[in-house]
């Protein structure tokens, strides 16, 4: 047997040998990779919110740069002769199909119509804004396809005298832009699309076509939109007339009809004020965010 010293001196060797571990080490441990997770997770969810409000702030941005480059080009190029006008939108056109990308060929394109527009060239001004539309729905872009298919309607609608195939190609245009725009939620475009194919129904003496368009713009407008309704309600009138003159064995009065086309001259001394208006009219609304201070 051991003395007792001998045993004390043993139990301080062990003490001497032994390493303190921290208390509840592994708590820690666990509770610092949960945080790790938990910060991660919050960093992913709050990333694309980020983004989000980033990328609708550069969608403003651009849409206000380009309906300012817009009116820039509208009112600087107004002070040059058409066949200024007409020269450079040819050449802005050759340049669309020569380059590189999608959308320098539709910047080409709109530019090209705009020139044309203002130069009073309604017919080339439709095929280039026509040719816009396309290459607005190749980059997926439905609002501005719409806005190009309402002014190339537009412009044709300014020609007095119309082939066959250009009227029919007016009315499938601004059907699609009235659909695109009703689509994508601006019914406000929706209805302007609308009331113009109405007004083209009058235009070609189509009276059933005409109150089945006023009363649908109707529906965009909100039914309590008063225009709309007595327009409706102003052909259906000419409908019951026209039908009771036919009976009779007479044919339908051509004061019944109204025109629906300005046909712009460069000789109305108010023109500018009339080509702006009509390619103003179909430019949507830019969207700006507004913060809001509560004291």
């Amino acid at each position: 047997m051991g003395t007792a010293s001998s045993f004390l001196d043993r139990r301080d060797a062990r003490r001497r040998g032994y390493e303190p571990i921290p208390r509840h080490d592994e708590d820690e441990k666990d509770m610092s990779i949960a945080y790790e997770e938990q910060k991660n997770i919050l960093e992913q969810m709050s990333i694309p919110r980020r983004d989000e409000e980033r990328k609708k702030a550069e969608d403003d941005r651009s849409q206000q740069q380009q309906q300012e480059q817009e009116d820039i080009i509208l009112f600087e190029e107004e002070r040059q002769g058409p066949a200024a006008l007409e020269a450079r939108a040819r050449v802005l056109r050759g340049r669309a199909f020569r380059q590189g990308t999608v959308f320098e060929t539709w910047q080409d394109l709109k530019d090209s119509a705009l020139c044309y527009l203002i130069a009073l060239n309604w017919r080339e001004a439709a095929l280039a804004f026509a040719e816009q539309a396309l290459y607005d729905i190749q980059l997926g872009d439905e609002p501005r396809a719409a806005t190009a298919l309402l002014r190339s309607a537009k412009c044709f609608i300014e020609i007095e005298h119309k082939p066959k195939y250009e009227v029919e190609y007016v009315e499938q245009a601004l059907e699609e832009a009235t659909t695109l725009f009703a689509r994508t939620g601006d019914l406000q475009l929706a209805a302007t699309s609308c009331l113009e194919l109405a007004e083209f129904y009058m235009d070609q003496q189509d009276l059933q076509g005409a109150l089945r368009t006023f009363r649908r713009a109707a529906g965009y407008c909100g039914y309590k939109h008063r225009n709309c309704g007595h327009k409706a309600d102003v052909v259906g009138s000419l409908l019951r007339d026209e039908e009771a003159l036919r009976r009779r064995g007479v044919l339908p009065l051509e004061d019944y009809k109204r025109r629906s086309a300005g046909y712009i001259r460069s000789s109305d001394p108010d023109w500018r004020s009339k080509v702006c208006d009509l390619f103003l009219s179909t430019t949507p609304p830019v969207h700006v965010a507004v913060s809001v201070t509560v004291d």
